[in-house]
């Protein structure tokens, strides 16, 4: 009975080793220093240009109102 207690408790004792390095490692990965950052050096870095981003053009706008013909003598009336 002692033997296989014992048996047991180390076959344990190994899956608990076993899981504690695999949390080790992935709080290194999550946590650790990333492996491509470089806290200095001469090496040039090429890196893109942030993408500007425009706004979306509206469907209409105060200038095409005042230049539509309908609408002409309505907003720009002609004085006399």
């Amino acid at each position: 009975m002692k033997d296989q207690a014992a048996q047991s408790e180390t076959v344990l004792r190994a899956e608990l080793e076993v899981a504690q390095a695999k949390v080790r490692d992935l709080q290194k990965r999550l946590f650790g220093r990333k492996s491509e950052s470089r806290s200095g050096g001469n090496e040039l870095v090429q890196t893109q240009a942030p993408v500007a981003r425009r706004r979306p053009r509206k469907e209409w706008d105060i200038r095409t109102l005042c230049n539509a013909p309908e609408l002409k003598g309505l907003i720009h009336p002609k004085r006399p």
